[in-house]
């Protein structure tokens, strides 16, 4: 992963930090306030310095990942390809590291939408519609 930074004067990029260890699997990075959150392809979900790349903390979840995180305030929303919702609170991690889970029994691999909202998060697969998830605390 790497940061970049866009000097509109000059009308040009600048790559400010690059990190190995960021490296996203198939998810794409969500980035809140300061904040960059990675899946990787081992399933470990990062937390690093938008502005620097430095890593805060790393938790193993339950992957593998197709779908995007999700960012509502603190509360982090991953599925699982499994169909396997969970929920971090990126406040304290490594101490609540699931807030609530919950499986989705489906066919094929599980996709999350980017239209989550705080306590709620479409999710759906390519044969079935999307539903929405109420994640309760």
């Amino acid at each position: 992963l790497a940061g970049i930074r866009y000097d509109s004067a000059n009308r040009s990029v600048e790559e400010t930090w690059t990190e190995a260890g960021l490296r996203p699997g198939t998810a794409s990075p969500v980035v809140t306030g300061s904040r960059v959150y990675v899946i990787n392809n081992a399933s470990y979900l990062n937390c690093a310095d938008v502005m620097t790349g430095e890593r805060f903390w790393r938790i193993r979840l339950e992957g593998p990942f197709g779908a995007s995180p999700v960012a509502a305030g603190p509360i982090l929303y991953a599925v699982s390809e499994r169909g396997l919702l969970q929920v971090v609170d990126v406040r304290d991690p490594l101490c609540n590291r699931w807030l609530h889970g919950v499986t989705f029994s489906t066919s094929s691999p599980v996709r999350a939408s980017s239209k989550a909202r705080p306590s709620r998060v479409p999710v759906g697969t390519s044969r079935e519609p999307e539903r929405l998830a109420r994640c309760v605390n």
